[in-house]
């Protein structure tokens, strides 16, 4: 489909149905949503924000987990039936509702991303391990090729729950989902802010083009 081609990554895998409905008091119109596997709280609003015209950042799903409605994040999933905040009805909306699940960052939820990553990345133990690994990088005069390797090593259980909430399995998803949003220049600029925390832009070393 259409939508298909312009969301991103296409996961078609056996569904699941949950009855949804709007987040209000009283008795409400339920629609059908069938969820394909690995389908994300994130690919649900993606979708109903093609369906509705309502932007999904102003969308919200809800669940009653443990005798208490909570708010799930985007990168969750589901259980049961769930409702929909943000939205005034559904009866506007297909009796069936198909979820696939896609790979694709908006530019709202990359910039959200972006800033969590800066947020660990700025952390003081972590900040303290890249610049002793800088340092054996010039010292021991070793290929910078290595580098993007071992500064995975001194990242990845830090970034771990920033993947979690966004549904992400791999940092290689991850980066995948950034393709569409990183058109905008806002985004591209936080991008270099956060390669440059790493090191990815190599001033440190001093054989780098920007150290003359």
């Amino acid at each position: 489909t259409h939508l298909a081609a312009s969301a991103g990554i296409l996961v078609a895998m056996p569904s699941k149905s949950l009855e949804m409905q709007v987040l209000k008091r009283g008795r409400q119109t339920k629609r059908m949503v069938d969820l394909s596997e690995n389908a994300t709280v994130q690919d649900i609003l993606m979708k109903l924000e093609a369906l509705s015209g309502v932007p999904s950042k102003h969308l919200f799903v809800a669940e009653l987990r443990n005798v208490q409605k909570v708010r799930l994040f985007s990168g969750e999933a589901p259980i049961g039936n769930f409702e929909i905040g943000g939205l005034d009805t559904v009866k506007d909306l297909p009796e069936v509702i198909h979820v696939e699940h896609y790979v694709q960052l908006s530019v709202h939820q990359a910039l959200e991303l972006l800033n969590d990553l800066q947020e660990v990345y700025q952390k003081a133990h972590i900040q303290k391990k890249l610049a002793e690994l800088q340092k054996s990088f010039i010292d021991e005069e070793r290929d910078v090729r290595h580098y993007g390797l071992r500064v995975e090593e001194i990242v990845e259980s830090d970034r771990q729950p920033i993947l979690e909430k966004f549904g992400f399995k791999t940092v290689l998803e991850m980066y995948n989902a950034f393709v569409g949003a990183d058109a905008d220049e806002r985004v591209v600029a936080k991008q270099k802010d956060v390669f440059a925390l790493l090191g990815h832009n190599f001033e440190w070393h001093p054989k780098s083009s920007k150290n003359p």
